[in-house]
């Protein structure tokens, strides 16, 4: 997910790439390992990623949405301002 995270990526393609686990299984295991869901984690990836990019001078919402792997500035938008306050 760290390299892949400006793609759109499924629970069944990761699970796949964890050795062909059963989705529900990875999903399991990767919440036990990590405390957090497949897309919880990915979602901090992206939203640590585009406060880097943000950071820069120059940075449009737009373009760092996209970057990042939201199809939606908007919605790229809401995810950001709910997550900004547990502290990216």
């Amino acid at each position: 997910m760290e390299q892949h995270y400006m793609d759109k990526v499924s629970i069944e393609q990761l699970a796949e790439a964890a050795g062909g686990m059963p989705p529900v299984a990875f999903s399991r295991l990767f919440r036990s390992e990590t405390g957090l869901t497949p897309v919880e984690y990915l979602s901090n990836v992206r939203m640590n990623r585009a406060k880097q990019i943000l950071n820069k001078k120059n940075s449009r919402v737009k373009e760092v949405a996209a970057t990042v792997g939201f199809r939606s500035e908007f919605y790229f938008s809401r995810m950001f301002q709910r997550m900004a306050p547990m502290g990216l």
